[in-house]
């Protein structure tokens, strides 16, 4: 184990604020006999010498109870030097993988000072440490905030106050998009045009009680009545030090989630007060329901119920509740009523349903009739603008990808809106998927490799016996063609047993079942449309890990054997 000496003094010198608890305590220390020099005869020679074997102990290893001075701070004990609290530090237990015991393991004597009431620290591996305190109402103090202070200790609290938190809602907790389509046993169609696509912004949210602005996240969660379960359905980037934060990240609403316009909509406001470790607390929330989101206007601006909202009618409405502030919701609902448009010199907009035709991928420069070979299907919608009034009918081009299943599988869609400064947007939608060549380019190289053997194999074979020392050079290469047609063979079984995702991460990289397969392949897309200026075009990344034999470490030769 290593630590910092001085960063563990300055911690163990810090004020009595700082600890859940401190004292006096006896601890058992091992105490040495004292040693002496031998009796020898005074000789020039001995006088040079000044060896251990000289020194003779006197007396027993025995272990005495020493007063310390003790500071118990979240897992670690500091003990001091005397039971002065302002005595130097002497050294430090950590409270893991250990039991409070007040009666002693079979290996160690008990405690019987008069005036001492002992217990014990008996950790997993057989050691065991003696303390005592002044009296029993002390023990049973420190024994219990020793047990308190382990991770053991922490985490089953943890678990009591979410089972607490899960019993108090009276339903069942929230889950995510992807295990609800899983268990719904829902393939996520790329090619699906949603019912509508919203944009999110908030206004006068509070500050913290030093006037610092919070780092707001909103959450987007959809009510299944059939399951009767939350689930959570999108969420937007964090915007740091603003009351006022303007989203990029839009959320799309697809009917094959099994939504409708009654589908009620929860809107959950967070502060982030630490990315790493995701530390955030709830400003506000709102509820609307989907159907409002598709009717005109296409703005909606509701109140954030603070989160001493005690019901859920005021949750809803906004009313009764502690505000947090106000949510803007831009939507964009598909208009099936009306196929035709308005058109102005500024915001052109042709009478077309789809064009189609080619170009190069990666092609950042294309125009609206650049579209990497795949159509583009033109949806009507109402586009967000601060420059145009929000009853303005305009186009929304979705790209048709129906192609793209062909080689590529899982895909996941993350999409975006940047407002332009000519009155238009900037629809940004990004791809990830899942590759399906992962896998079954690899049996169709070892299906190449285990015929090369064979007929190795056959070739060697065929020459027949020969002499030494040939013979010994031709049975060699029988046993290392075999070997590797038993390898590659077991290899192409594997994958043929293989089901579920095309995709192998760098977590698996030394799995020696799956060798052959190349990490993180996988295809990354982002589809970029102005409708300003009616130009879109599609940029694409394949993106792979290096072709190396991970299983096998270092100087093996590599895959090909």
């Amino acid at each position: 184990m290593r630590f910092n000496k001085q960063e563990l003094v300055t911690l163990a010198m810090q004020p009595s604020t700082k600890f859940e608890k401190e004292g006096i305590l006896y601890i058992r220390e091992r105490q040495e006999g004292f040693f002496r020099k031998s009796e020898r005869k005074d000789s020039k020679s001995h006088k040079r010498e000044k060896r251990l074997r000289n020194l003779s102990c006197v007396g027993v290893v025995s272990k005495v109870s020493l007063e310390r001075w003790c500071r118990l701070r979240g897992n670690l004990l500091f003990y001091f030097k005397h039971k002065d609290p302002w005595s130097e530090p002497l050294g430090v237990v950590v409270l893991e993988q250990c039991q409070v015991r007040i009666d002693p393991p079979m290996a160690s004597p008990p405690i019987a000072a008069e005036g001492q009431y002992p217990f014990y620290l008996v950790f997993d591996g057989g050691l065991c440490q003696a303390l005592a305190s002044t009296s029993d109402a002390e023990r049973s103090s420190w024994m219990d905030a020793i047990r308190q202070a382990s991770y053991e200790g922490v985490r089953a609290e943890l678990n009591a106050l979410r089972q607490c938190i899960e019993r108090r809602r009276n339903h069942k907790p929230n889950i995510d998009l992807h295990t609800w389509r899983l268990q719904q046993n829902y393939t996520f169609d790329i090619t699906e045009v949603p019912l509508c696509e919203i944009s999110l912004a908030c206004d006068n949210l509070l500050c913290d009680g030093h006037g610092r602005p919070p780092n707001p996240t909103l959450a987007v969660d959809v009510y299944m009545s059939s399951s009767k379960v939350w689930v959570h359905y999108g969420r937007t980037e964090i915007v740091e030090h603003t009351s006022n934060p303007v989203f990029l990240t839009t959320v799309q609403f697809r009917a094959s989630d099994r939504l409708s316009s009654s589908t009620p909509v929860r809107f959950s406001a967070w502060d982030v007060r630490e990315r790493v470790s995701a530390t955030a607390t709830p400003l506000g929330s709102a509820c609307v329901l989907l159907g409002a989101l598709m009717q005109e206007p296409a703005r909606l601006r509701v109140p954030l119920a603070g989160v001493k909202a005690n019901t859920s009618a005021a949750t809803a409405s906004g009313k009764g509740a502690t505000p947090a502030g106000f949510l803007t919701i831009a939507a964009w609902p598909v208009d099936a009523e009306d196929g035709r448009g308005s058109s102005t010199e500024h915001t052109p907009c042709r009478h077309v349903n789809s064009t189609s035709s080619t170009t190069s991928t990666g092609n950042g420069n294309g125009n609206g009739n650049t579209t990497n070979g795949q159509q583009q299907v033109k949806v009507w919608s109402h586009r967000r603008s601060q420059s145009l009034p929000p009853r303005l009918s305009v186009k929304i081009r979705l790209p048709s990808q129906s192609e793209l299943k062909i080689l590529f599988a899982s895909p996941y869609v993350q999409t975006y809106r940047f407002h332009s400064g000519l009155g238009g947007d900037i629809c940004v939608h990004e791809y990830m998927a899942e590759s399906r060549l992962c896998f079954s380019f690899p049996k169709q190289i070892l299906d190449v490799w285990i015929q090369q053997e064979k007929e190795l194999l056959q070739e060697v074979a065929g020459m027949g016996e020969l002499r030494e020392p040939w013979h010994s050079r031709q049975v060699e290469l029988l046993d290392r063609h075999l070997h590797l047609l038993r390898l590659y063979s077991q290899a192409r079984e594997n994958l043929l047993a293989h089901k579920g995702s095309f995709f192998k991460p760098s977590s698996r990289k030394t799995d020696r079942s799956f060798e052959f397969v190349p990490i993180n392949l996988h295809l990354q897309r982002m589809w970029v449309y102005n409708d300003t200026l009616n130009k879109s075009g599609f940029y694409d990344w394949v993106t792979v890990g290096a072709f190396t034999a991970h299983s096998h470490k270092s100087k093996n030769g590599g895959l090909i054997k």
